[in-house]
């Protein structure tokens, strides 16, 4: 009958000073002996073989806690292996290899790096680009981070998500920044214990705080937006494009860059533009103004099959939508950038300014809190959506009529 124990790798000649050896398990079966790595190392005095466990009164409390890890890891992964040999049928009809090879494939989804390329194709594939790329970008840095060495979720322990902040910081990211990467490494974490591929008991994120900093708000006056609709551009069609896009978010009582871009003929009923927010889904209704109607006219002719609204996804076999979407996001930022230059802007022009631009010249104009919900002011989008969703939309569009009219 085969057997599984733990025990730690000692050498032969064993070190005068206190050193941490591999803890392993080791499969005999049919007199023929395997090793099946854990990722833990003990020191001699920390391991009980005869209770086959980890036990040091005198370590600290940082250590206590690992070696209460180990204990954890140990009594599942034994557990598992037994009940997987115990699977296995007629003891003649395996070895000791086929053992090892069956306890590694079932190990595999136990693994961070496995587990979250899996997660970002089954995002791909479930029609979320923007969570897989955000997931994507995490573990490139987090990969780093790790010199491109794996490691299993209990590894992954409050420890090691602290060392990655300080390695985060320590490369001169911004704190917003360390935050989104923190947040999506979180995010994954729950996941995987949704998913059941590590315990809830072993979450290494109770003791961690993720926030982030306002930003400074960035907003443009009505002047300089009436200067930007008047500035004679034809001799920079780049630039006359930026300029267009700016303006119908604008227009649009902020509608951010995503929504623009996915925007299709069919979202045009009557007078009006329906579209779910591509972030929340929520359902929104714009009515149509002259100057939206003036943008959508201008750029009718470069419409293809695809049946955009707007000059920004193509129909192009060899890039996603969402690719082009990044791309053009980024030509989008580097042109108004540019002129802003042009017209003198005290804040660089992105797409963010004209959404928080209509917001800040809203609550300028007098209109009331409720209507505008203070567009990008607030620390949540949710009571943004909250007030835009119980509000009517008639009295939104007209304080729309009031910004807009330059």
């Amino acid at each position: 009958m085969a057997s599984v124990t733990l025990k730690l790798q000692l050498p032969r000649k064993r070190s005068e000073v206190s050193v941490e050896y591999p803890l392993v398990f080791q499969v005999v079966h049919n007199r023929k002996k395997r090793f099946i790595p854990t990722p833990f190392t003990l020191k001699d005095e920390e391991w009980n073989q005869e209770t086959q466990t980890a036990a040091n009164f005198k370590a600290s409390k940082v250590r206590s806690a690992y070696l209460k890890e180990v204990n954890v890891y140990i009594y599942l992964q034994k557990k598992q292996l037994t009940e997987l040999i115990a699977s296995m049928g007629d003891e003649e009809s395996f070895t000791v290899d086929d053992i090892v090879s069956a306890y590694k494939r079932s190990k595999d989804n136990r693994r961070v790096f496995p587990f979250i390329r899996q997660l970002i194709m089954d995002l791909k594939m479930a029609g979320k680009p923007g969570t897989a790329y955000n997931y994507q970008s995490t573990f490139n840095t987090f990969c780093k981070f790790r010199c491109g060495e794996d490691l299993y979720f209990p590894q992954l322990n409050y420890g090691m998500v602290k060392e990655f902040e300080s390695y985060l910081f320590s490369s001169g990211l911004a704190t917003n920044t360390v935050c989104f990467y923190m947040r999506n490494l979180r995010s994954i974490y729950n996941k995987a214990i949704s998913k059941g591929i590590v315990g809830e008991y072993l979450y290494p994120f109770k003791r961690i705080t993720i926030k982030t900093e306002k930003t400074i708000k960035r907003a443009i006056d009505k002047e300089l937006i009436y200067k930007l609709k008047v500035i004679n551009l034809k001799h920079n069609p780049k630039l006359e494009w930026a300029r267009d896009l700016f303006l119908f978010s604008f227009y649009t009582r902020g509608m951010s860059f995503v929504d623009m871009a996915y925007l299709k003929i069919s979202n045009i009923k009557g007078d009006k533009i329906y579209y779910n927010r591509h972030k929340t889904r929520q359902l929104l209704q714009i009515t149509l103004t002259s100057q939206i109607v003036e943008i959508i006219n201008k750029y009718k002719a470069h419409r293809d099959s695809t049946g955009y609204l707007l000059p920004i996804l193509k129909n192009d076999p060899w890039r996603s939508e969402y690719m082009q979407y990044k791309s053009a996001l980024r030509v989008l930022n580097e042109n108004l950038k540019a002129l802003g230059r042009l017209v003198s802007s005290p804040v660089p022009l992105s797409s963010y300014v004209a959404r928080h631009s209509w917001a800040t010249i809203a609550k300028k104009q007098g209109i009331p809190l409720s209507v505008i919900s203070e567009g990008m002011g607030h620390d949540s989008e949710n009571t943004t959506r909250i007030y835009l969703a119980a509000f009517d939309t008639s009295v939104i569009d007209q304080a729309n009529d009031i910004v807009t009219n330059l």
